[in-house]
């Protein structure tokens, strides 16, 4: 049912009495673990190149379709639709904080050893497999890790400690860079909070479309760090990509409050007319 004011995410925190949103977080992560270990052990024996699509990223959406399907009860209530000119707002604002990291990132990068192609794959082929993969795969992890994760601790949290709670775990599950040192890890880390500040500033409407948005930041983070061929094993491209994600997330904290979109505003919103169109 379309509300009759132009908000989207100030939709009543508290849950119902059958939900659990702490236990479901906890269900969720307990599942998400074991799962996205055995698909990474899994990847050398299979045809997919983890250059293409890293089997570890669906095993978020794995959990959550287990959890979704065991325990849709304790799952929070839904956010209410945003209306159509808060969405068109919201996709706006994300291409503009989208294109500012891809910009920041870019001038700040320096070329390195991380191929951004398959070897011996056709070159046009090998990038549109790539972008497809990542594209996919960023879905498959914001299914799980935000609408999953912090949808559930938004609904006892509020949206800034679940921004932080998220993005620490985000980055931490991250296991790949461990081996790198403990600094590119916090750097990491504090990367991932701050993506978690992009998206939570610009997403609106339910839950569904949040997730949309938030693979598009994702897959555009994701694509961008591969397509500059950074060296990760230094330390110099995890400042980078930090820098990348702090001047993004101040564009987007500055469009989210200029268009009135997103989780991390007051919640009263001007009067819009009523019964407007929504998504």
């Amino acid at each position: 049912m379309a509300s009759g004011r132009d908000r989207q995410e100030t939709y009543d925190q508290k849950a119902p009495r059958n939900s659990r949103p702490y236990a479901l977080a906890l269900l969720w992560a307990v599942i998400m673990a074991p799962i996205t270990l055995l698909l990474g052990a899994v990847q050398p024996f299979t045809n997919i190149p983890f250059r293409v699509l890293p089997l570890v990223m669906v095993g978020p959406f794995v959990a959550a379709a287990l959890c979704k399907l065991s325990v849709p009860s304790w799952f929070p209530p839904d956010a209410p639709r945003a209306t159509t000119a808060l969405a068109k707002k919201a996709w706006i604002a994300t291409a503009l904080s989208s294109l500012v990291y891809v910009l920041t990132l870019v001038l700040l990068a320096t070329p390195g050893y991380t191929p951004f192609v398959v070897h011996d794959w056709p070159k046009p082929i090998a990038v549109v497999a790539v972008c497809i993969g990542f594209t996919f795969g960023s879905w498959c992890e914001e299914v799980g890790f935000r609408g999953v994760m912090y949808r559930a601790l938004a609904a006892k949290l509020g949206p800034w400690p679940s921004v932080v709670i998220n993005g620490v775990f985000f980055g931490l599950c991250h296991l790949q860079y461990f081996d790198v040192g403990v600094l590119p890890v916090i750097l990491f880390v504090a990367s991932a909070v701050f993506l978690d500040v992009i998206m939570a500033a610009l997403w609106t409407g339910s839950w569904t479309h949040r997730v949309l948005i938030a693979t598009a930041i994702h897959s555009v983070v994701n694509i961008s760090i591969e397509a500059t061929g950074t060296d990760l094993t230094q330390v110099y491209p995890y400042v980078a990509m930090l820098a990348a994600t702090i001047v993004s997330a101040l564009c987007a904290l500055t469009l989210g409050s200029t268009f009135k979109i997103g989780d991390l505003l007051p919640a009263k919103q001007p009067r819009q007319p009523l019964n407007p169109p929504t998504i």
